[in-house]
């Protein structure tokens, strides 16, 4: 379970919402600011937040589907991304607004964009269930609630 669990997670446009832990895909450590890539509500997201956190350290979070807004075809840093986003960014994790934290904080977005690019689809958990009526056990996998496969063991 990640650290993130007591933290206040806001979306990129400043919306407030509620992270209850998940599995995490990746995590890195660039100075104080952790990115780490994982799922919320099933979506791919990555992540920062400073490396020390308290009871309400504030998460900034780039979803897969917004990926567009902070990087060009070519790799480099969209013009909103370094007009505005990295404001918000440094803002939300209460960053210093400084020339050195806004450089590195695009150079953590741009680069790691690749990562969550690349992340699978949230991982489903496989139900293992002990069904003494029958005196078999039997291994079930469920996608959206829907078993698509069984076997006896």
């Amino acid at each position: 379970m990640s650290d993130i669990l007591k933290t206040t997670l806001l979306h990129a446009s400043g919306k407030s919402m509620v992270m209850l832990g998940g599995d995490v895909f990746d995590q890195k450590v660039t100075g104080d600011i952790v990115h780490e890539y994982k799922w919320v509500d099933g979506e791919p997201v990555m992540l920062l937040y400073k490396r020390v956190l308290g009871a309400n350290t504030p998460a900034y979070m780039i979803e897969m589907k917004d990926a567009h807004q902070y990087a060009l075809s070519n790799g480099g840093p969209t013009k909103l991304l370094l007009s505005k986003l990295c404001f918000d960014a440094a803002k939300t994790l209460r960053a210093e607004n400084d020339k050195a934290t806004l450089y590195r904080l695009i150079d953590i977005i741009v680069e790691g964009l690749d990562i969550l690019l690349k992340m699978p689809p949230e991982p489903k958990a496989i139900e293992i269930a002990n069904r003494p009526t029958t005196g078999h056990d039997e291994l079930s996998m469920k996608i959206d609630g829907k078993t698509v496969f069984e076997v006896q063991v």
